[in-house]
Order: structure tokens, then C-alpha cells, then sequence
């Protein structure tokens, strides 16, 4: 099976507004960028190269703590307060180990290696929007939203590279 996405069964607390349609096609143009080989190491902010995280209504993709297995990559709103999750997902790490040489001496690195690094790419990429749409608040019976309990499931992604 190639790589896909696919719900963990985990709701986490979340960034404590709805997200508009701009919203997601904000993250998702922040998401076109990302690098999927770096997705390793610990805690970290991911910055891709145009992305300033300074800007109070930005997004940023960060690393938080992995598990034994996977990383577990978010994304997250500038300046605001925690929790700023609006999606996240977790990555096997042996599909980021998978991934291969990118960039060789010559810098040009393996074919297969940036068909790998992209493909993980876009997977990510699904499971961080596919969360991202899962962001909802906890209601009263009466369906009042309760302040402060906004949740996203978390994503997983499953399968193997294509090639």
C-alpha cells in the first residue's frame, strides 16, 4: 500500500477557534513547502525558507516530543496562546529513516530519494489538513460552545514508499 493517512483515535486540545476556509489554504500553501527530511530530531520549528514566524496570524510546522516510533509533527498558530495545535500527525520514523540520501556531494542527491522525501511530503501534508478539519469545540447538552475545549484528532500516516 502506498502512503496515505488515516486517524490515530487520539483527540488532543487544540487552538481555541474555528478555522476559516483562508485559514486552511494558508497552511496548506506553509505545507506545499515543507521539507519532509526534516522531520527528525528533537523539538523543534520547522521554517520553511518564506515562512515568518513572527507575524501573529502566521503557521508554523513544528516537531514535538516523538514517540518510540513515530514524530509528531503539528501545525500551530503564531501568538497565540497554547494550546495553538490546529493539526498534527504522526510520522513512523522508519519512513523519515527510509527517505535516503537527498543531497550528494554534487548536491543533487538520489532520484529516489527526492521521490521518497516528496511522496512522505504529501502525505504529511494530507493528515496535517485532514486534522486540521477535525478541529471542533466541546458543546454543552444545550450545544453551548465550552470555552477553552477545542479538540483535533490526530493523524497517523500508514503504507510504504511506492518505490
Amino acid at each position: 500500500m502506498a502512503l496515505n493517512w488515516q486517524s490515530n483515535g487520539n483527540d488532543v486540545k487544540a487552538y481555541n477557534h474555528a478555522l476559516s476556509e483562508a485559514d486552511i489554504k494558508e497552511i496548506s500553501k506553509l505545507l506545499n513547502t515543507l521539507d519532509a527530511s526534516d522531520i527528525s530530531g528533537n523539538i523543534k520549528t520547522i521554517h520553511p525558507k518564506d515562512h515568518d514566524t513572527s507575524k501573529k496570524d502566521g503557521w508554523r510546522v513544528d516537531l514535538q516530543s516523538p514517540s518510540g516510533t513515530a514524530f509528531n509533527v503539528q501545525v500551530q498558530k503564531n501568538g497565540a496562546p497554547n494550546p495553538s495545535t490546529v493539526g498534527g500527525v504522526m510520522v513512523p520514523t522508519h519512513l523519515v529513516n527510509a527517505i535516503g540520501q537527498l543531497h550528494g556531494a554534487d548536491k543533487e542527491g538520489s532520484a529516489a530519494a527526492r521521490k521518497r522525501a516528496e511522496e512522505l511530503r504529501y502525505a504529511v501534508h494530507g493528515a496535517l489538513i485532514r486534522s486540521a478539519r477535525t478541529l471542533s469545540a466541546k458543546t454543552t447538552e444545550r450545544g453551548a460552545v465550552i470555552p477553552g475545549q477545542y479538540v483535533i484528532t490526530m493523524q497517523k500516516v500508514v503504507g510504504q514508499f511506492s518505490a
